[in-house]
């Protein structure tokens, strides 16, 4: 009787053990249900278009929403109404088996169209669509862009969205690419969108047509563009239509660790938008370009005076500017090149901008040109002098080759900050230019608390081209001016280590020189200092609150004023 109920006892407690495993795996399913899916197995075996059956897959799970698997193949997608060869739905992802295993292609022979991805209506929200781990292939050297016009309601784009959240592009490659755009994201209810390790391949046209491109654009909030590559049609550079690797309207953007190579700009960072604040570029590599990356800061829609682009950082980026390719396809004589610049007509100012860290170098280039002023390392200039900008910072970059000024700050601005950086060979055009320009570190407009300090400046080629170490051409009314502790060495022995061009606003100058010093040609504050390790001798300016009225501490003597910037003779 007692075996008997134990072997009921044991028989129970397994029962239970098994219903409780059964209940337990019940709630896990329950708690992470599988997406439901979709698969495509392959492409049609006659060659016919692709797009249908793709579509109703993509429909049959568009109101619940899942994955729809594309098998590897070739599969060829012909425009419908001339618009569009697929509708993507909400919450709807395409899947493939790999970059180059599953290949959508574009079939050849297409004049124009909106977008291959074209939302209907096209308003409609497309919260949570996905494209992962498949190639679009946009067949564009089969169907060249033959005008600008062409494009103009046909702008043959791959993925548009104007309204949705956390839509995500990853691990795609996009090939054979040419349009107004390739990705786009744009609208007041577009946020939350995700553009990750993909790669963007042989971008721009097939025959020598140039129109304004951007391969992602976004005007939304709350964007990642991380880990991606891409690539100009021309390796180093020169394709036509490959104009702008990333484009960036609107809050809360990231764009790091990408490498753009062989564009004309790298990316255009801009405030035109409701608001633009908080985005962070960093750690990304351009190469093969004109202009590295641009700032734009514009009065848009409600917003008619506050600065445009505000809490922004630029940081750590490597950028290698080579102009020549470019000078064909821009279509202008004159080809401004720099490596980070803010886009000179914007009518609104900047807030709280740091750019930090960078390494800029450019290839020596042989299409010099007078506009070669422009052509800076950092090159921060309005031509609105009346549009003030708070707040910047140039800190810690490395320039090199510049073919004008190293660093070029020309917009009115409230505390300005230039430390740290080491600007090498600087104003490498043989153009004719003015000679302010040719400078390591050139500063203009109306400034109030600028402060240029502990700058390395060096010119140690055979033949100098630096003519100024900094260059004061600021505005009269300009206070607060600081120029200390920036260390100049060149093969030149004349170059000025600080000069100033006209009757600004009065720095205050603290250096070393390593030879007799060119002093400056205007008034500098009380109490300034240059000193002379060649002679072991300190000069101090002593005309109070400003002048040109030098003494030196060794010997108790004033030299004479200086309205020539010839040197001093002992």
């Amino acid at each position: 009787m007692m075996r008997l109920r134990s072997r009921v006892l044991a028989q129970a407690t397994s029962f239970l053990i098994a219903l409780a495993v059964c209940v337990a795996a019940g709630r896990a399913s329950a708690a992470a249900p599988q997406d439901p899916q979709q698969v495509v197995d392959g492409p049609s075996l006659d060659g016919s278009d692709d797009a249908p059956a793709i579509q109703r897959a993509i429909d049959a799970i568009s109101g619940r929403g899942g994955i729809v698997r594309i098998r590897a193949g070739v599969y060829r997608l012909d425009i419908r109404n001339g618009t569009h060869a697929l509708t993507p739905r909400p919450n709807v992802r395409l899947v493939g088996d790999g970059p180059g295993k599953t290949i959508l292609r574009v079939s050849g022979g297409r004049s124009g169209y909106k977008s291959i991805f074209y939302p209907e209506p096209v308003v409609a929200d497309l919260s949570g669509f996905g494209l992962q781990d498949l190639t679009v292939d946009q067949n564009t050297a089969s169907s060249p862009i033959g005008s600008q016009r062409a494009l103009v309601d046909m702008p043959r784009t791959v993925l548009i969205v104007f309204a949705g959240s956390n839509v995500r592009v990853d691990n795609c490659e996009f090939r054979d690419v040419a349009g107004t755009n390739t990705l786009v994201f744009n609208g007041p209810n577009v946020s939350d969108i995700w553009v990750t390790n993909n790669q963007f391949n042989e971008v721009g046209n097939s025959v020598a047509v140039h129109f304004d491109h951007s391969t992602v654009y976004t005007h939304a909030d709350g964007v990642h563009i991380t880990g991606n590559v891409f690539r100009g049609r021309i390796p180093g550079g020169g394709a036509f239509g490959a104009t702008t690797a990333i484009e960036t309207h609107g809050s809360r953007q990231i764009v790091t660790g990408n490498i753009v190579e062989g564009y004309f700009s790298g990316m255009n960072i801009t405030g035109v938008a409701a608001a633009s604040d908080n985005v962070f570029v960093s750690e990304n590599t351009v190469s093969g370009a004109a202009i590295g990356m641009q700032l734009w800061s514009r009065f848009y829609g409600s917003n008619k005076t506050l600065p445009a682009l505000t809490n922004v950082v630029v940081s750590r980026n490597t950028i290698g500017i080579d102009r020549d390719a470019w000078v064909g396809v821009a279509g202008t004589p004159g080809l401004v090149a720099a490596g980070i610049a803010v886009e000179p007509h914007g009518d609104a100012g900047f807030d709280r901008i740091r750019i930090d860290g960078n390494t800029i170098r450019f290839t020596p280039s042989g299409q010099p040109t007078t506009s070669d002023d422009q052509s800076a390392g950092i090159e921060l200039w309005l031509s609105d002098a009346t549009v003030v900008s708070r707040n910047v910072s140039v800190t810690n970059n490395e320039i090199s080759g510049s073919y004008g000024p190293g660093i070029r700050l020309s917009m009115s601005g409230y505390g300005t900050d230039i430390a740290h950086n080491v600007v090498r060979d600087a104003s490498q055009s043989s153009a004719a230019f003015p000679e302010p320009f040719h400078s390591a570190i050139m500063v203009s407009h109306l400034q109030h608390g600028l402060a240029i300090h502990d700058n390395f400046l060096v010119d140690d080629q055979p033949t100098t081209t630096l003519r100024f170490g900094v260059l004061d051409a600021t505005t009269e009314a300009s206070t607060g001016l600081r120029a200390v502790d920036n260390q100049v060495r060149v093969s030149a022995a004349t170059v000025p280590a600080f000069q100033n061009s006209r009757g600004g606003g009065a720095f205050f100058v603290s250096y070393v020189v390593d030879s007799p010093p060119v002093l400056p040609t205007y008034p500098v504050a009380s109490g300034s200092t240059i000193t002379d390790t060649s002679t072991a001798k300190t000069l101090v300016q002593v005309d109070s609150p400003a002048g040109t009225t030098w003494k030196s501490l060794t010997d108790e003597r004033e030299l004479p004023k200086n309205r020539t910037g010839s040197r001093p003779h002992d």
